[in-house]
């Protein structure tokens, strides 16, 4: 019989007895990798504050002095797009006393700290700070808003803590030729839901990366259309695995699903006849469809609890035809009824990971995508 413990040494030596196993003998994280403090703590120290962590997308800032306040592990920042054209991911706390200089979303050519009227120009540099000429040692320059090490790959937006991490494009080449045909980057928000769920931030990438809970979850919804039976994985990459669901009596995704939203020109036939979810490691997760994409937007809050944004993406052609609004609200409305399903299942499951009789579990062959998953965090935390 097993108890709960927090412990990091002991957790830390149960995740590492299982690295490297065989798909056939894997198993789960242990329960207390998703309920111990002291673990969340060190997954801040050895993953999140020198990965590649998603904040936006292009469309939120297409404009000159667009913006976007948005939190991460903590951080209150703030994604714009400079009058240069350049996205930049800044702090939006002001230099002075700590006052956010911006919230929400909008256009804006200059932040105004509203308390003191300390101003800062889009790309994070002071361009004023009334009175501040008393002082002799004051230097403009040395008060700027720090920007965090940013990138864009495919219409996301990503920032890493760490000034030195090594670029992340070229990470990710081997799956150019899978995202590529459905030009993210040019892709408009339709809809966004947003969740605070009760549960770990690896709840929601695992079961995202795995089709197996169809048959529970979904059984009314995604299991009558993409049985679970037939989803596979390809083998994992160090930096993401990918998971194909396909139709059942792999027939068009359009054809009797009630899904009327006009296909993505260029996509194969293959395409057209199933799903694609993607995992970028740590938590990157997104949806290809033959009509539309899901991008799931994640912020660790604690142990057991994660601040969860979805957005419904789909072409500018779509997005901007007017006709095809009644079905793009539909597939909104349909996100968010999958979502749900997701959300009651995976606060099950946080429950469950707490209770002192709980253990490892058997991984299943439909659940290669986790044990991916699995053996780069075991990697990450034990060094």
């Amino acid at each position: 019989m097993s108890t709960k413990s927090d412990n990091l040494k002991a957790i830390l030596e149960q995740v590492a007895a299982h690295q490297g196993l065989p798909l056939e003998r894997a198993m789960s994280l242990p329960p207390a990798a998703y309920t111990s403090p002291a673990f969340f703590d060190h997954e801040r120290r050895t993953i999140f504050d020198s990965e590649w962590l998603c904040v936006g997308h292009v469309d939120q800032i297409r404009a000159p002095g667009d913006y976007v306040a948005v939190n991460l592990l903590g951080a209150l920042l703030v994604m714009v797009r400079g009058e240069d054209g350049v996205v930049r991911v800044l702090s939006r706390v002001c230099r002075h006393r700590w006052t956010e200089v911006v919230t929400g979303a909008g256009n804006t050519e200059r932040f105004i700290c509203p308390f003191h009227a300390w101003t800062y120009r889009l790309d994070g540099s002071l361009a004023a700070a009334p009175l501040t000429d008393r002082r002799a040692d004051f230097d403009m320059e040395a008060h700027c808003l720090p920007a965090l090490n940013t990138e864009v790959w495919q219409g996301f937006v990503f920032v890493n803590f760490d000034d030195d991490a090594e670029p992340l494009a070229p990470q990710l080449t081997g799956l150019e030729p899978t995202v590529a045909p459905n030009d993210l980057a040019n892709m408009r928000i339709a809809g966004v839901f947003e969740y605070d769920c009760a549960f770990n931030w690896k709840i929601i990438a695992e079961t995202f990366m795995e089709s197996y809970h169809h048959i529970g979850a979904h059984a009314s919804t995604l299991q009558r259309h993409f049985p679970a039976a037939g989803t596979w994985a390809e083998d994992p990459d160090p930096r993401f695995t990918v998971l194909h669901n396909p139709t059942a009596d792999n027939v068009p995704v359009s054809a009797g699903f009630g899904l009327t939203l006009p296909p993505i020109p260029g996509l194969d036939d293959t395409r057209r006849r199933e799903f694609i979810t993607l995992h970028v490691f740590p938590f990157h997760l997104f949806t290809l469809l033959p009509d539309q994409a899901i991008w799931f937007c994640i912020d660790p809050q604690a142990p057991d609890r994660t601040k969860l944004r979805t957005h419904l993406l789909v072409p500018p052609s779509t997005y901007d035809d007017a006709s095809l609004k009644p079905a793009v609200d539909a597939a909104v409305a349909a996100l968010d009824t999958i979502n749900q399903e997701d959300i009651t299942v995976d606060t099950l499951q946080q429950q469950g990971a707490a209770s002192r009789l709980a253990e490892l579990g058997p991984l299943v062959h439909l659940e290669k995508a986790n044990w991916g998953f699995a053996d780069y965090l075991r990697g990450r935390v034990t060094g």
